[in-house]
């Protein structure tokens, strides 16, 4: 094993791995969730998301973790912010109102929740990414 393969880059690599879930999962139920069916697909949050992965396995290679932890941070951050603000067919904010308030929804769909927090964890993960010691950094 490398000396520059570290505990900071299995964080990295489950960063990208946990976002990658998300994507796979997005593009597995085509954006659709509830009873209601609504549609909040957006080809660029699913592929965005299944393609961070390999860009982060690729910037640690070029021995880039700076960079790498980057990208596992921002993508599923920017995907979380894009679903719910709507850069999808419909706003994702809704479904979230539209359970709380009982208008077309009595509860979450699951695959909502799973898709929701395997992109906040995705995301945390990446913060803690950030913050830990990269490779050949100054002690």
């Amino acid at each position: 094993m490398s000396k520059k393969f570290n505990f900071s880059s299995i964080v990295i690599l489950l960063s990208g791995l946990l976002s990658c879930a998300a994507g796979v999962l997005f593009q597995k139920v085509n954006g659709r969730f509830g009873t209601m069916n609504y549609d909040y697909y957006n080809p660029y949050i699913a592929y965005g998301l299944m393609a961070v992965a390999a860009v982060a396995l690729v910037l640690m290679l070029c021995k880039l973790h700076g960079l790498a932890s980057l990208a596992v941070t921002a993508v599923p951050g920017f995907a979380f912010c894009a679903f719910f603000i709507g850069f999808g067919k419909r706003a994702a904010y809704w479904h979230v109102a539209d359970v709380f308030m009982q208008i077309d929804e009595q509860a979450f769909d699951p695959n909502y929740l799973w898709f929701c927090g395997l992109m906040v964890a995705a995301f945390l993960v990446g913060e803690i990414a950030v913050y830990l010691r990269k490779p050949g950094q100054a002690k």
